[in-house]
């Protein structure tokens, strides 16, 4: 089967497992390709003749079906109303004539009816599932209960080469990128497409990127105040306590686990590692724990003139202290 890059390995493995009716859920953070993979795969299995459907996450409190009413979903007959039922059928139908890949976006966010449906489709052996969702995964229950009975598989999603980062930069840009911005960018975005981009369409319209006769070049810091939008999801659905904690991680820079767990309690730093929130960094003496993707630390750090900016800052110091 053939299938389109970049980062066909992951693409060539999913698909493998799809063509043999394998679900399949893909982990990964905001910005890390997951539409993206989504979309790749879209592709490869219309080209082979399967019928495709992507559907989305809209709401995991949202009304009952809201997620597969707004991706589209209808019910088979012109006044049936959508239903449970209804909607399974729907989503199966395909299948009678043609094996069907239902692809879902932000699977973490269906809402339990929605996810409910998809499950009864997926009784249908012809109906294959690839969820996308971001970590902590294992979590969502909407995705053990699509997979509560069928046979499932789960990729993560990679951090990108750097030379994956250069061409998506480059694109976002419409030109060649000086070597020194793309690996300052690359640093900044922790190899996460979506995060590179976003850096360097911020740094361009606030003049941190220009161009000149060869290349965009860099000649200050990158982070700017727009990318609030961008940076916003990394902390969607985050407790108070572990929202405090990326503060004091990003005041404290890369430390000591020693140092850490003097300003964080344990299981807050393990639910933010669970998230993808955290690296753990080889050093000669000992790991470092730092916030991730390293543009995150830099935001917070800029917003230190805060209640929870000076809150984190007074703790840092004390864990510094001891």
């Amino acid at each position: 089967m053939a299938t389109p890059s970049p980062r066909t390995g992951l693409i060539r493995a999913i698909a493998d497992a799809v063509s043999s009716h394998t679900c399949v859920v893909l982990v990964g953070l905001p910005g890390s390709g997951r539409w993206t993979t989504l979309r790749m795969l879209a592709s490869t299995f219309e080209d082979e003749g399967w019928t495709v459907r992507t559907l989305t996450g809209h709401g995991e409190h949202g009304r009952p079906l809201e997620s597969l009413a707004l991706s589209g979903v209808h019910a088979p007959g012109v006044a049936a109303p959508l239903t449970t039922v209804t909607a399974a059928q729907a989503l199966a139908a395909p299948a009678r004539t043609a094996p069907t890949l239902l692809l879902v976006a932000d699977a973490h966010r269906l809402d339990e009816a929605s996810a409910t449906a998809i499950a009864a489709a997926a009784d249908d052996p012809g109906v294959t599932v690839v969820l996308s969702v971001r970590p902590p995964y294992p979590g969502p229950a909407s995705v053990d209960t699509i997979l509560a009975r069928r046979a499932g598989t789960a990729f993560w999603m990679p951090a990108a080469s750097i030379e994956t980062i250069r061409r998506v930069v480059s694109q976002a840009l419409d030109g060649d990128v000086d070597a020194d911005a793309v690996a300052r960018i690359y640093a900044l975005s922790g190899g996460l497409p979506g995060v590179a981009r976003a850096i360097a369409i911020e740094a361009r319209a606030t003049g941190r990127l220009v161009p000149s006769a060869r290349h965009w070049t860099a000649g200050r810091e990158l982070w700017s105040r727009g990318l609030a939008a961008a940076l916003s999801e990394f902390g969607a659905g985050l407790s108070e306590a572990e929202r405090d904690a990326t503060w004091t991680l990003a005041e404290l820079g890369p430390a000591r686990v020693d140092v850490i767990r003097d300003a964080i309690p344990w299981s807050v730093l393990t639910s933010l590692d669970d998230r993808g929130l955290v690296r753990f960094i080889d050093a000669d003496d000992g790991p470092l724990v730092a916030l991730y993707p390293p543009v995150l630390e830099e935001h917070l750090r800029h917003r230190a003139l805060s209640a929870r900016g000076i809150t984190a800052s007074a703790r840092a110091s004390v864990a510094r202290e001891d």
